[in-house]
């Protein structure tokens, strides 16, 4: 489980992909590294991915065919940057929102636009399917960020980034056409689920 608050920058080193494996070099600054744990989760553009190896500046993932198909991981290059965030602890602040790190779509920068107040409003198209679950006000991730959506239409949405995430996520690195990685709110995934399972059954 993770919260949408990105800790730390890494850079891909090598992405090699593989049958029947995907492996993932990322580099880390060493002070970062410090307690990391084989076999620990980490949300890499918050896709939720296991720690395969631990060296003093690096983290060796693997992903099935699945993660590769189902976000944007395809087109990751070496040199990319990426967003990091270990997994919360019992008594971690819950600063953002639940985050699974169970990417359900991919979307794409539409565009990205400064406003009066020097923020960002970034946005995002993304499948149809995925309107039910976003919503005005309404909690969305993208690459791992944890992000309040500001509208929603029928195929899109909008997103503001203020200057502290902008400089501190690889958000500062969007333009138009870039596929990003999207994980709808938890909540709204369970109640939209229950919603449509109740308007299928007969009484």
């Amino acid at each position: 489980m993770f919260t949408g608050i990105i800790e730390q920058l890494g850079t891909i080193a090598i992405i090699s992909p593989g049958n029947p494996l995907t492996r993932l070099l990322v580099e880390i600054p060493e002070r970062w590294n410090a307690d990391l744990q084989l076999g620990e989760s980490i949300a890499v553009n918050g896709i939720c991915l296991t720690v395969a190896e631990i060296s003093s500046t690096t983290m060796l993932f693997e992903a099935m065919p699945e993660t590769v198909q189902k976000t944007a991981m395809a087109n990751w290059k070496d040199n990319q940057q990426v967003n990091l965030e270990r997994a919360c602890l019992a008594q971690t602040r819950l600063g953002g929102h639940i985050v699974s790190g169970h990417v359900d779509g991919v979307g794409m920068v539409k565009t990205v636009a400064p406003d009066e107040r020097g923020n960002r409003i970034i946005t995002i198209t993304v499948d149809r399917a995925l309107v039910p679950f976003l919503a005005s006000k309404g909690s969305v991730t993208v690459d791992g960020v944890s992000l309040t959506i500001i509208d929603c239409k029928e195929d899109h949405f909008t997103v503001g980034i203020i200057p502290h995430t902008w400089e501190h996520t690889i958000l500062q690195t969007y333009t138009p056409q870039i596929r990003v990685n999207i994980e709808v709110d938890t909540i709204a995934r369970y109640v939209v689920h229950a919603m449509r399972y109740l308007q299928q059954k007969s009484f």
